[in-house]
């Protein structure tokens, strides 16, 4: 017999809110910002991980000397300038929170400020008991924590929770949770062939 589905968690960015091609376009210019070109597929491997988080894989493609303070300022200062005022669902999203009636959360990689403010300017806070955060973990995506931390919050075991995710990490992390994954569509990685 089944377990059955008492909760539903979805991570953010590229799940809820179409954010990852402004993401990807930010990343870029962030990159020459500091003399450099993103080499084919790096944006889409430090995709679900933070921020923070992408040092070890900047450091490994572009070298130990790679300046992460300076692109991460430029980073967060482009991705302010992309994003318009009124963030965008990715389609389906407002029908898929209006029509599901189990309690929901969100887990994410961001940052709780940013976690919040992007909620609010897509008009869908209120649709969650709770939002969790990087820094509301010690370990951030691929590991289970963020997944862990909102079935906990939301009083339900791993197993009766339905995550959402759209990256690798995202998903591996959910999966480690115990859960299961519904896998949005969307990433380059997990499209389907034509």
């Amino acid at each position: 017999m089944t377990t059955p589905i008492r909760a539903a968690i979805f991570d953010l960015d590229g799940t809820l809110l179409d954010t990852e091609p402004l993401y990807a376009r930010a990343f870029a210019q962030a990159l020459a910002t500091i003399g450099l070109t993103p080499p084919p597929g790096l944006a889409e491997r430090v995709t679900g991980i933070a921020s923070p988080d992408r040092a070890g894989l900047l450091r490994a493609e572009f070298g130990p000397a790679f300046p992460l303070d300076r692109f991460l300022a430029a980073y967060y200062a482009h991705r302010a300038a992309l994003l318009p005022a009124r963030l965008p669902l990715r389609p389906g999203t407002a029908a898929l929170l209006r029509q599901t009636s189990w309690p929901k959360a969100v887990a994410t990689s961001a940052s709780r400020r940013t976690a919040l403010t992007h909620l609010t300017r897509a008009g869908i806070a209120a649709a969650f008991r709770h939002i969790v955060t990087r820094d509301d973990v010690a370990r951030g995506k691929p590991a289970p924590d963020v997944f862990l931390e909102a079935a906990r919050r939301l009083g339900v075991p791993p197993a009766e929770c339905l995550a959402f995710e759209d990256s690798p990490p995202g998903i591996a992390s959910a999966r480690a949770a115990g859960m299961r994954v519904v896998v949005v569509p969307g990433f380059p990685t997990l499209r389907a062939p034509r």
